[in-house]
């Protein structure tokens, strides 16, 4: 009642503060014209569009939620408090970033090394950047959407660790506090907000390993997250019911979250089933001769979002072709570790923490009873949101294993939903004991079984292996301790030599797949003051993926290691073992057209060797190599045969 009487006081200041922000967005779009015609100015006018833009839609998508009054008019006690929250995590993050100290490689610096040359390439114009961007939605597997939106952050801070930072403060704080935002919302009964509660919640979710490693180890997809909760947050809002506007901006927000990093579509085919459970026990649950009206008005919600979503996606046919039909699951198959579901699901359990997910599984089961027992409906709208998100990560999960296990960024997939579902029996259990003694101490274990995990997880301290174990269980497995690498010199001076006996100009492939020597160390070793590698690379690090990579027989130098360099289970990187052994073997039909050059040592007892061509393959040499290649008990002959043909028959002419 107190929050009705003090918006409906706002209104004539709501209608000023109207007029001024249009006024003010007047001015910044006269002066973002000013940047964009000024040719010194023109490439940071490009890159505050994307950014601009991202934000556009996440803000506007939220205003038209019932989420954005809440936040708008938290009490100044709460807005403190979170502030406080929030300050104490971005110095934990400073620290953890200031840690680091080595080469990042792969996907860890893959969209970030793209943002460093999407932000060299946007000095042209406007309609070169957009025309880029669009030809790379529609032909690229990693395209220029996320870039564009991350190129500013990545000019203004354009380290490693400090891009990753920043973008930490801007995508995952923000993510995170709507998340807190939302369940509060919907698992409260008072309208009065506790600080205390709100408090726990934000704390909670910002040391839930699974949640901030991805960003923490370098992956951008936290861009995406953001997009991702807001319209979590709009699907499960009763404005859907009769809000136009709010339907398209969902709509474009889903489009949105699918271009900017496909796989996020598995989180939401999650989401749209969790809605169907959702607003379906909805519908169960209102009075009988309320229920055509809201079906009705779900079914026009349905079809509009949908209706939109297609046809923001029309414009890319390339995009959903490649989507659709690009055989994802034959090319992806090597990062599928657990062989049955019922190890998949436990390692979300040991990923996320037992104990999070046991009360997300209590709190249902007593919502539930306790709602059916008394005929509450808060409780069994509460029940139906918790079931509803649980079924939303059981859906996305399984559709996701269909193409791979989860690498660290795709945790996204169920880490919203999960969170979700614990911390509403959280917040309305807390919300009942706050102002007691018992509800301090609530908030403050809670609090505190959070920092330990997260502390746990970056090996701020350990315990015997048991021990170990046992919390990594209950909290969630670790995140990931900052790498410190002694190796540094050592990985300058083989990029340099390389840059040398190449002239920059000539082939190297790399027989090496690991994390510390890889095809992509010449690129990290000059981030971000070049944007291309030293010298031209190849490889074929994954089987199922690449295949044999025909440039082989064409680099100059080859880079292989002692002991061999892989990052998987060694029956997915057979031809880095095969091509790395053969190559160090002089009496071999690949290693006789090699002559070893020189050698550095890196840390873990890693030796990484440089070997030279010496004279060229013959057809003969190729075909006897393609039966050894044969000869691999790999689940990918039928690529490298095919490979091996096209390559034979393209030497014919």
């Amino acid at each position: 009642m107190k929050n009705k009487q003090r918006i409906q006081r706002n209104v004539p200041s709501e209608i000023a503060a109207h007029r001024v922000s249009c006024y003010v967005a007047a001015a910044l779009l006269l002066i973002w014209c000013v940047l964009l015609i000024i040719p010194p100015t023109r490439s940071f006018a490009v890159q505050l569009l994307g950014i601009c833009g991202f934000c556009g839609v996440c803000i506007g998508t939220l205003r038209l939620t019932s989420l954005w009054p809440a936040i708008r008019f938290l009490r100044a006690k709460s807005v403190a408090a979170i502030a406080v929250a929030s300050i104490a995590a971005v110095v934990f993050y400073a620290w953890y970033f200031s840690l680091y100290h080595y080469y990042p490689t792969w996907d860890r610096i893959n969209y970030w090394s793209m943002t460093v040359r999407f932000n060299a390439e946007t000095s042209t114009s406007l309609v070169h950047t957009i025309k880029d961007v669009y030809w790379s939605i529609n032909n690229s597997d990693y395209n220029d959407l996320l870039c564009w939106v991350a190129a500013l952050p990545t000019r203004l801070a354009p380290q490693w660790t400090t891009t990753f930072f920043v973008l930490t403060i801007l995508f995952l704080l923000p993510a995170s506090f709507i998340i807190t935002t939302f369940v509060y919302m919907h698992a409260a009964t008072s309208t009065q907000c506790q600080t205390m509660v709100l408090v726990t919640i934000y704390a909670a979710i910002l040391c839930l390993p699974a949640f901030v490693r991805p960003v923490l180890i370098g992956y951008d997809d936290v861009v995406v997250l953001l997009l991702f909760v807001i319209v979590l947050a709009g699907v499960f809002d009763s404005h859907i019911l009769h809000s136009t506007p709010l339907r398209i901006a969902l709509g474009i927000g889903l489009a949105g979250t699918f271009l900017l990093r496909r796989w996020f579509i598995y989180a939401c085919l999650g989401l749209t089933v969790a809605a169907i459970v959702y607003w379906g026990c909805k519908i169960a649950l209102t009075t009988a001769n309320c229920r055509r009206t809201l079906f009705s008005a779900l079914i026009r919600a349905m079809l509009t979002i949908g209706v939109t979503t297609v046809v923001c996606l029309v414009p890319f046919p390339g995009f959903l072709r490649k989507s659709l039909f690009g055989n994802q699951s034959v090319a992806y198959q090597a990062w599928t570790i657990f062989t049955s579901y019922q190890a998949k699901f436990i390692n979300i359990g040991q990923t996320v923490g037992w104990l999070w997910l046991a009360i997300a599984v209590a709190g249902l089961a007593f919502t539930a009873f306790t709602g059916f027992r008394h005929h509450e409906s808060h409780l069994l709208q509460l029940t139906s949101l918790q079931g509803a998100m649980l079924v939303g990560a059981a859906v996305g999960a399984l559709l996701f294993w269909q193409i791979q296990d989860f690498s660290p960024q795709h945790w996204y997939i169920v880490c919203v939903f999960i969170i979700v579902s614990y911390c509403l029996p959280l917040v309305s259990w807390l919300n009942v004991i706050q102002g007691t003694v018992a509800g301090r101490v609530a908030s403050a274990g809670v609090v505190l079984v959070s920092l330990i995990g997260l502390c746990h997880g970056i090996g701020a301290f350990t315990f015997p292996e048991p021990v170990d174990r046992a919390l990594s269980y209950v909290t969630g497995t670790t995140i990931t301790t900052p790498t410190r690498s002694n190796d540094l010199a050592e990985k300058r001076q083989l990029v340099s030599y390389l840059r040398q006996q190449t002239k920059g100009k000539r082939l190297v492939y790399f027989a090496a797949a690991s994390d510390d020597l890889n095809s992509t160390l010449p690129f990290s070793t000059c981030l971000p003051e070049c944007i291309v590698s030293p010298f031209p690379v190849a490889n074929a690090d994954v089987d199922s993926y690449s295949g044999f990579n025909m440039q082989f027989f064409d680099a100059q130098y080859v880079v292989v290691s002692q002991p061999v360099s892989l990052h998987m289970n060694p029956n997915n990187e057979q031809l880095v073992t095969t091509l790395n052994k053969t190559v160090q073997n002089s009496n071999s039909v690949v290693g006789k057209h090699y002559t070893k050059m020189k050698a550095f040592t890196f840390d873990h007892g890693v030796t990484a060797i440089v070997y030279a061509r010496t004279s060229e393959y013959s057809r003969a040499d190729i075909q006897q190599i393609a039966k050894i290649i044969g000869n691999l008990n790999s689940p990918s002959q039928s690529l490298f045969r095919q490979q091996f043909r096209e390559y034979l028959a393209s030497k014919e002419h």
